[in-house]
Formats: C-alpha cells, structure tokens, sequence
C-alpha cells in the first residue's frame, strides 16, 4: 500500500479534475448533472458558475436542474456553453417570458421542463432547432398564445392545443387567433 509517507520524492500529483465535484455558491457540478439551487431569483450566480468550468467539462453537462429557484427571467445566450445538454429543468420558478433562441445551441436536448411557471406565451421558433426533443413539459403555466405555429411534432400537446398565434403587430388582442382576424377584415 502506498502512502503519503512513502512517496517522500513525489514531485507533482496530477488529480483528474473531472472526476472532482465543482461547487460555487448555489450550483454545483458533479460528473455530467449540474444543479442550481438558492439562486433567489438571480442567474447572476449560474453565470459565474459557469465561467469558472473549463470547455470539457462545459461539454459533459448532460443534465442542468434549475427547479425552485424564483427566476422570472432567463438572458439570451444563458445555456450557449451547454451544447451538450440533454435535459434542461426549469420548474417551480416564475418564469414570465422567454427569449427567441434561448434553446437554439441545445440541439442535442431530449426533455425540457417548463412547469410550473408563469409563462402566458412562448416566443415563435422556441422549438424549432430542437431536433432531438421527446418531452417537453408546460403544464400549470397561464398560457394564452403561442408566438408562432409549433412544429408538428408538438401541435397535439394538451397544453399547446387550441391556443391562438399571439398578435404582435396590429392593435388587436393579443391572444386574437388568425382565424378571428380574418373574420374582421
């Protein structure tokens, strides 16, 4: 058995720092799950977090849980470094919009977790360059409208049936459908 003791000429001790569980105030990475918790409604946290990992272990993050945290809003560009992600929980927050393109880097992703938020629309495209996507869940928001068509693969979702396109552009409602426009003109 070698101990400390023995290896009195030792020079250098390289650790894998893979290997290693990172921690910073409020997030935490072991091996590929990264968990966010007590961020208190700031991403400020997470963004730091995130500068003080190296490419490579940007790259094994498969998993970013981010549930009850009281975040009601999430910057363009937050998930970017995580092009390998293939869970993403955002649940039991107050999210009340999300960015176009927030989700475009995570081609890769397989189930996004929108529950429980406060969501009342989702920008147009939000799901297009997600190819990989099985589940996706939205339920237990107030959603009104949808900020463009969903792709087809999602159309038939109970919480994306029947809601309208949101108007943008014109001075009606803005959860007026196309249908109802066209009846006006």
């Amino acid at each position: 058995m070698i101990t400390i003791k023995s290896l009195v000429t030792l020079t250098s001790l390289v650790l894998l720092l893979s290997a290693l569980p990172v921690r910073a105030q409020g997030c935490f990475l072991s091996g590929a799950a990264l968990d966010c918790n007590n961020l208190n409604g700031s991403v400020s946290t997470f963004i730091d977090f995130l500068k003080k990992l190296d490419e490579r272990s940007l790259y094994r993050v498969k998993t970013a849980r981010f549930s009850h945290n009281q975040l009601s809003s999430l910057p363009a560009g937050l998930f970017d470094q995580l092009t390998n992600l293939q869970y993403l929980v955002l649940d039991y927050n107050k999210i009340s919009s999300l960015p176009a393109g927030l989700f475009d880097k995570l081609t890769g992703l397989h189930e996004l977790g929108l529950s429980h938020n406060q969501l009342s629309s989702l920008p147009a495209g939000l799901l297009d360059k997600l190819a990989r996507l099985q589940e996706i869940y939205v339920d237990h928001n107030p959603l009104k409208c949808l900020g463009g068509p969903v792709p087809a693969k999602w159309a038939n979702l109970a919480a994306f049936r029947g809601l309208p396109i949101c108007a943008t552009t014109d001075s009606y409602d803005s959860a007026t459908s196309l249908d109802q426009r066209d009846s006006h003109s």
